[in-house]
């Protein structure tokens, strides 16, 4: 026999965490006030059927007659009293609930049994008197699970109930129940067990089972039971197999439940905060190669986030293996916000699993974006460092205490960055990048600029279709003629090759745009449709645009985008499709038309 079935209360002494149940209900046996019917609601495994049972129990025990001692409540304490009304277990009553087998005490699933026809037929047999019993208790279990026309059946019998009769109803959702079925019920609402009230009976039951778990073992189950009485046992059952003569360690919990360890799930999260994908990659790789279920560690993650949280807003979150520090600091390279939404995201990705053909896919895109996301908000760009193509040592989030102040942080660190380069613009020359071979003098004409097409030059004098404006000298900016001026398809084509290099999702939103010009500290860029306006004017893309036509130009620039209806603009040439007149003439043929315009 399973343990949560051979540890389950036979007494309501027995109950653990639900004292406000326990003696209310021992009251009203002492005191013979009872309710006709009775709604208990809860989360799962917290001990709704088993109160229904040991209230049969105490209702039909041949040893304790209700309401006897009425008499002499004036006499004996409420102690005394509440002590007196638990059942003896000992007639037979008592043991053929016990054992099940009693005929005045029946258990209905309205999860297989929730049609109308069950109702009526329980509406039937609920006339007829007990057989051995004092009273017929009808148990059903997970009533929220019956139809609308079986809750009606059954409303008739809660209105006008036997005398003979008491109904416990059971539920793990309340607010699918009819008002008007609660309404006639005492509702008892069942808490989830704490956490120290699950080690302490998961402690006692190893015990009576001879099992050896060390302090974190048990701590670690309790967590994993979610609250549940039920599942912590069954948990214990689940590794009480593997009981060897040495205790068991939470190391062999966990990969007799198939779950990563604590080291396992913190390497993951610091190569997220370290920003490295290829080990973040690894790590999951090797999850799967382990044979450890993607969901499961989903759920981890999650329950990890919550810890991070917990640690970012300044809460202690006691950890059950590794010390406090290393996530303490993984929880210091994070802000707030990239703690709830990768959250979110692992949350999210849960669903996914279920439905994608590579089950730890959808985690390894939430953990890539994660990544990808925090190197935007630092604005990291990949760079030559020496080594062709190597990557920028990539920066860690600065915050302080959590929240506002960690954002406050982020921003100074940005402003006295800007402040620098203000400073260094004013001493240094401006960037160029290396795709100009040449630089124009002062005062002299662009080689380019005279090939402009005759509509550039219809509206040269036009501040929209100008690539640089005059500045003001007393801005402390370089006017004109000591910037180097670049064509725009020059200046265009290093931004496009910048972008590339960095996020291929701008690239080929500005791959289909065209240049229109500086406008003062205005970058204006056409694009033919709406849906790249707005993916351009996301927060991360267009501070990577910014930032990178900054470079380029030599000051800071506003990313402005302007939807053009037209898309003549566009040059397909290096994509142009032809249509053969073979097709021409079978569509001709098809639809009935004499010419199709290609």
């Amino acid at each position: 026999m399973t343990l949560y079935r051979t540890y389950r209360p036979q007494q309501f002494s027995d109950l653990v965490g639900q004292d406000h149940i326990r003696l209310t209900l021992q009251s009203a046996l002492a005191q013979g006030r009872l309710s006709h019917a009775y709604l208990f609601a809860g989360p799962r495994g917290t001990g709704k059927t088993t109160v229904a049972r040991l209230l049969a129990k105490a209702i039909n025990c041949e040893n304790m007659e209700l309401g006897i001692r009425n008499n002499e409540l004036g006499k004996n304490s409420k102690e005394t009293m509440v002590a007196l009304s638990e059942p003896c277990n000992a007639c037979s009553i008592c043991l053929e609930i016990t054992d099940g087998r009693s005929l005045d005490v029946m258990e209905v699933d309205a999860a297989s049994n929730r049609g109308i026809d069950e109702m009526r037929e329980l509406r039937d047999k609920v006339r007829f008197a007990p057989s051995r019993a004092r009273k017929k208790v009808y148990i059903i279990d997970e009533v929220h699970m019956l139809t609308k026309e079986a809750f009606n059946a059954l409303l008739k019998t809660l209105e006008e109930p036997p005398a003979h009769a008491i109904f416990i109803l059971a539920t793990t959702e309340l607010h699918k129940v009819p008002v008007t079925i609660s309404s006639r019920c005492q509702t008892f609402q069942f808490k989830k067990a704490r956490q120290e009230d699950l080690i302490g009976r998961l402690a006692a039951v190893a015990e009576s089972e001879n099992l050896k778990i060390d302090d974190a073992g048990l701590t670690f189950l309790a967590r994993l039971a979610g609250g549940s009485y039920r599942d912590a046992l069954s948990l214990l059952d689940q590794i009480s197999s593997h009981q060897q003569t040495e205790t068991i360690d939470l190391a062999t919990i966990q990969d007799v439940l198939g779950l990563a360890s604590e080291e396992r799930l913190l390497a993951v999260l610091e190569a997220v905060v370290t920003n490295d994908r290829e080990q973040t990659l690894k790590l999951l790789e090797s999850l799967e190669i382990d044979g450890l279920d993607p969901e499961q560690f989903a759920n981890q993650l999650i329950e990890a986030g919550r810890t991070l949280l917990h640690l970012s807003l300044g809460a202690p979150e006691v950890t059950s293996e590794t010390d406090q520090t290393r996530w303490q600091k993984v929880a210091d390279e994070l802000t707030t916000i990239e703690i709830i939404s990768l959250i979110e995201r692992v949350v999210a990705s849960r669903q996914l699993m279920k439905q994608s053909i590579v089950p730890i896919l959808p985690l390894e895109v939430v953990l890539v974006m994660t990544i990808e996301g925090r190197r935007g908000e630092l604005g990291i760009r990949n760079q030559e460092l020496g080594d062709e193509g190597g990557d920028k040592q990539i920066p860690n989030l600065q915050k302080g205490d959590g929240g506002e102040k960690g954002n406050m942080a982020i921003s100074d660190q940005k402003l006295a960055i800007s402040e620098e380069e203000d400073d260094n613009r004013s001493t240094q020359p401006p960037v160029v990048t290396e795709e100009i071979t040449s630089q124009p003098k002062e005062n002299e004409t662009s080689p380019d600029s005279e090939n402009m097409s005759d509509d550039r030059e219809a509206t040269a004098s036009e501040p929209k279709s100008s690539i640089i404006n005059n500045q003001s000298s007393n801005t402390g900016q370089k006017t004109p003629s000591e910037i180097p001026l670049q064509p725009h398809q020059e200046m265009w084509s290093s931004l496009l090759d910048r972008i590339r290099d960095q996020n291929m999702s701008v690239h080929g939103l500005l791959a289909q745009a065209e240049f229109g010009g500086i406008e003062g500290d205005r970058l204006i860029v056409r694009v033919p449709y709406k849906f790249a306006a707005d993916r351009l004017a996301d927060r991360k893309h267009r501070t990577l645009v910014e930032q990178v036509a900054g470079e380029i130009h030599g000051q800071a620039l506003v990313l402005h985008c302007e939807v053009c209806v037209t898309t003549d603009h566009i040059d397909h040439s290096p994509n142009e499709v032809t249509v053969s007149p073979e097709l021409i003439d079978a569509a001709t043929e098809v639809f009935g038309l004499e010419e199709i315009a290609g």
